[in-house]
């Protein structure tokens, strides 16, 4: 069951370890504090976070996901953070048609 104030439970949990070790595809929210993350490590978030469903969320601080299978539902600036203020994104999976499926890499 879901949240949404609704009275619901849902299940939360956090997980550590390598994005390559560790499967979140069915995760509904995702974050991630990589403000000190390099490209590479960009690149390889991005690729993870792509096998997430439609409608999951994924928050980032500093630097917003970069793919184009999720859209940027807010960008919050000088949000305090233990180390000062950060700009956070919040980015949402987006639905794609069946054609996609074909042209995507397999894994």
């Amino acid at each position: 069951g879901g949240g949404g104030g609704g009275g619901g439970r849902c299940r939360v949990s956090v997980e550590e370890g390598s994005l390559s070790e560790v499967d979140w595809s069915e995760a509904a929210v995702v974050l991630c504090n990589g403000g000190a993350f390099d490209l590479p490590l960009q690149a390889a978030l991005a690729r993870a976070c792509e096998s997430l469903r439609f409608g999951a969320v994924v928050i980032t601080t500093t630097e917003p996901l970069r793919s184009h299978l999720f859209e940027i539902v807010a960008k919050l600036t000088d949000v305090p953070m233990s180390w000062g203020t950060a700009t956070v994104f919040l980015q949402r999976r987006k639905r794609l048609g069946k054609w996609v499926a074909g042209i995507l890499p397999k894994k």
